[in-house]
């Protein structure tokens, strides 16, 4: 813990120097622009070794839930960032070739929005029940060895992480576009109206989804094996995923018009992102989601039955109340990541507003990182306190994948950003859109195969371990 202490320290020294070099820099007017370029590249470097070293002291940890929750937070942020790189790339190719560009008329950009959602959660529906077994395999599971069965279950954790998370932006693309068509001919809290109808839509597809999942599993022999039970919880657990993304997204859409003045586009942007109380922003937003985080744990404490021990197959209404339960708690977690993120890019906006966007999203990447590093600790903490149970710990978890994607989605950002920047170099000769998808591809390309080698099997090992411990 020490030397995590120590790094965190070093994050924390070089962000006061970047702080520091943008107040005198607006004094010093006649400054040559390599220097402030060059003083800028030092203070990233600086913040980023201290973040690399402060991530393997973390995952080194000798608190095992600690190192566990290292873990899940890494897993996360590698797969949110491949996830939605790639699908924020695809995504902008399907607007401008399809829906008729972002000026497009609403009911077009609603009608292929919606149809890119489905596309997905078809995608993940098939995908899954392939690799599972449960789809176009006639290999009995019984015949598979211990080593071959980890595999296929390695195989089908990548893939429905991976598009769990695509599929959550698109439906947040989706639901979003409705949301501004609302909020631009009535008041923008109207806008809100839209969040419990996405919940309703999306519980409706999920129990239709669910149906046919069963109906798949159950037509050989009307026996569901291991395998088809694992994809099941697994797409289930994705679909939850998508639920927390689209609702908290939304709502944090609302509370930013609030606080900002602005209501962002379909993607979170706004035009003028300068808010003459960035301080205060960060403060309102932060605070809100500390408040929706404290209700949760409190929640979560007084809840019984959430985590479920009872043997036996649960009842419908009761699994429908638990799955609801997990998903509320969820979006309540991811509203926190939100508004972590969008508070402090308000902050550092006002902070940063004569440096590069580049540069200022690199900045947000790591304050976002360093403040999920730091609420890992103090979640670590509480749930090791005594009047800690079952059900808190099933909430820091989501807490912590919350954070995991808070993480991802900064970098990613950036990194989106860059790829941005780099597209509109050579936009004379090709769509920036294409440019922008290649090169997505190519960054995924490099990051998934090393996630899915090195950190996934790690991740199921220690929860493994966890299991084994209970």
């Amino acid at each position: 813990m020490t030397s995590f202490r120590l790094s965190a320290l070093v994050l924390v020294l070089a962000a006061r120097l970047v702080l520091i070099n943008a107040k005198e820099a607006k004094h010093e007017e006649h400054m040559v622009p390599a220097v402030k370029v060059s003083g800028a590249i030092s203070l990233m470097l600086c913040g980023t070794i201290a973040l690399m070293m402060g991530t393997l002291y973390m995952l080194n940890n000798k608190d095992k839930d600690l190192r566990a929750n290292s873990y899940e937070i890494v897993n996360s942020t590698f797969s949110i960032f491949a996830a939605v790189l790639v699908f924020q790339a695809l995504n902008d190719v399907v607007i401008e070739f399809i829906g008729g560009g972002e000026e497009a008329p609403v009911w077009r950009l609603a009608t292929v929005s919606f149809i890119h959602m489905l596309v997905w959660f078809l995608v993940l529906q098939v995908s899954g029940g392939m690799l599972s077994g449960a789809m176009g395999s006639s290999k009995d599971i019984k015949a598979l060895t211990k080593e071959e069965f980890d595999e296929k279950v390695l195989n089908l954790q990548m893939c429905t992480i991976l598009l769990a998370h695509v599929t959550g932006f698109s439906s947040i693309y989706a639901w979003g576009v409705v949301q501004q068509a609302i909020q631009k001919t009535a008041n923008y809290w109207f806008a809100l109206l839209i969040v419990p109808a996405a919940g309703v839509g999306l519980l409706v597809l999920f129990q239709i989804l669910r149906m046919w999942r069963q109906r798949i599993m159950k037509s050989e022999d009307g026996k569901i094996d291991p395998m088809e039970k694992k994809w099941g919880a697994e797409t289930k657990e994705s679909e939850n995923d998508v639920y927390c993304l689209t609702i908290s997204f939304l709502t944090v859409q609302v509370l930013r018009k609030a606080v900002g003045g602005n209501f962002p586009n379909v993607e979170g942007e706004e035009e003028n992102p300068l808010h003459p109380g960035g301080t205060i922003a960060l403060f309102f937003l932060v605070s809100c989601g500390l408040a929706i985080l404290c209700l949760v744990i409190v929640q979560a404490v007084s809840l019984k039955g959430f985590k479920g021990k009872k043997k036996g197959k649960p009842s419908a209404a009761l699994r429908v109340t638990r799955r609801l339960k997990t998903m509320t708690i969820g979006s309540n977690s991811m509203l926190l990541a939100w508004s972590i993120f969008y508070g402090n890019m308000y902050w550092l906006t006002n902070v940063f507003h004569e440096e590069s966007k580049a540069f200022a999203s690199v900045v947000l990447a790591m304050v976002c990182t360093l403040m999920a590093w730091l609420l890992i600790v103090i979640l670590d903490f509480i749930a090791d306190a005594s009047w800690s149970g079952a059900a808190l710990d099933a909430v820091l978890r989501l807490i912590i994948g919350a954070l995991g994607t808070l993480v991802g989605f900064s970098w990613e950002q950036s990194f989106d950003t860059a790829v941005s920047g780099i597209a509109k170099e050579g936009s004379e000769f090709v769509s920036a859109s294409i440019i922008k998808l290649v090169l997505a591809c190519v960054l995924a390309t490099i990051v998934v195969p090393a996630w899915r080698l090195y950190v996934l099997p790690k991740c199921m090992d220690v929860a493994e371990e966890e299991e084994e411990d209970e």
